[in-house]
């Protein structure tokens, strides 16, 4: 039987016999119940005094936090463990300060694991690095679920995590906050720096005042990835770079797709505002959200806003008021398949018969997604993911 199962019948019994007992934080397999015992987690986290390294904790109920949160360690001490929430719920995390690290953990280290856990009812207001789950992930996330409101002045300031930095994944995770903060902001990551963002989504609404601000990923760094992901949100930027998943694309996205209205003034695209660099790679992608510019600019698209050397294959968009798939093409390569479609043409699979293992990624259903193809492993339960393979995850892989 998997260890966190393990852990909350014993939790169980515990409750049941109405036994306290003092947590032996050296334990290999530790439970929490209550929020006091949560709070001395973050302490002995940020104080330097364990990092937890190979030991699992898991929650064994819901917990209500009832003061202002100082996270689970911060940008120097790192949190090791596997925490699991076996499904359960954190409640009104609460953070108004400018400190550097904001979230429920400082920083998740790169063999650190965060699982099965919900964070509900965030409120955070601070400079930037903020996320609701983590300032900065290098380990694995996994089926984990956050909704509320964040707004940062600064930069790195996402849904889920600011920061998706290294070997760092994200996998069956999604976001209904709502996010605003000045650069690289996103509604589920700030900015995806070399990390793997799979199966995940956010449908919160995002805003921004400067460059990198996405419905998904405000800024996807060479070699990220994005895949199989979806944003649902609003997207708007006072500056430039503002795309409905990613407002600046260096690395890859695949079988990935946007509603959301998108607002900007530069470099804007209905799924990524701009495209950039040789590695940059879109592919199997669409969007199907508004664009909308404020001013006159010339660097805006349907589908992407400019495209500076990267390459679009397969890809589409809804014909809106821009007229174009890609605003400004600067090298690069685009395959003639990609297109613009009419609303009907992109709820019938054959205009989709380019996309490779269509029936093992994508499934196109009346009542589903409003009749637009949808990502078949990206369905949600309850604010949770269903939680297959998640279970066994005890370490990042790559």
């Amino acid at each position: 039987m998997e260890k966190c199962f393990k852990m909350f019948l014993a939790a169980m019994l515990v409750i049941v016999g109405g036994v306290s007992a003092q947590i032996n934080w050296r334990a290999d397999n530790i439970t929490i119940t209550t929020e006091e015992q949560l709070r001395e987690l973050a302490q002995l986290v940020s104080s330097g005094a364990r990092n937890f390294e190979g030991q699992t904790i898991t929650l064994a109920n819901n917990i209500d936090l009832t003061n202002e949160w100082i996270p689970i360690g911060d940008s120097t001490n790192t949190f090791w463990g596997t925490l699991c929430g076996n499904g359960n719920t954190i409640r009104g995390l609460r953070i108004n300060s400018n400190r550097g690290t904001q979230g429920l953990f400082g920083q998740i280290g790169a063999r650190g694991v965060v699982k099965n856990l919900r964070v509900v009812d965030v409120d955070i207001r601070g400079k930037e690095n903020i996320g609701a789950l983590a300032e900065i992930n290098q380990g694995t996330i996994a089926n984990c679920y956050v909704s509320g409101k964040i707004k940062g002045d600064a930069h790195l300031v996402g849904g889920l995590v600011g920061l998706n930095f290294a070997v760092g994944r994200i996998i069956r995770s999604s976001s209904s906050v709502n996010v605003e903060g000045n650069d690289q902001v996103g509604g589920l990551v700030g900015v995806n720096h070399e990390g793997r963002i799979t199966n995940s989504s956010a449908t919160g609404n995002v805003k921004g005042i400067s460059a990198g601000i996405g419905g998904l990923v405000g800024r996807n760094v060479a070699r990220g990835s994005v895949s199989s992901s979806y944003a649902t949100g609003s997207v708007e930027g006072n500056t430039n770079n503002v795309g409905g998943l990613a407002g600046n694309n260096e690395g890859e996205i695949t079988n990935s797709f946007s509603t959301g209205n998108v607002k900007g003034r530069a470099m804007i695209g209905g799924l990524v505002g701009s495209n950039t660099n040789r590695s940059a790679r879109i592919a199997n992608s669409y969007s199907v959200g508004s664009v909308i510019v404020q001013g006159q600019a010339g660097d805006v698209g349907e589908l992407v806003g400019i495209n500076q050397g990267g390459t679009i294959t397969e890809s589409y968009a809804i014909s809106g008021n821009i007229e174009a798939l890609i605003g400004v093409r600067q090298g690069g390569t685009i395959s003639q398949s990609s297109g613009l479609r009419t609303a009907e043409q992109m709820k019938q699979q054959s205009n989709f018969n380019n996309w490779q293992l269509f029936n093992d990624t994508w499934a196109i259903q009346p009542n589903v997604n409003n009749g637009f193809p949808h990502l078949r492993n990206a369905g949600v339960i309850d604010g949770l993911y269903t939680p297959r393979d998640v279970n066994t995850i005890t370490r990042p892989m790559r």
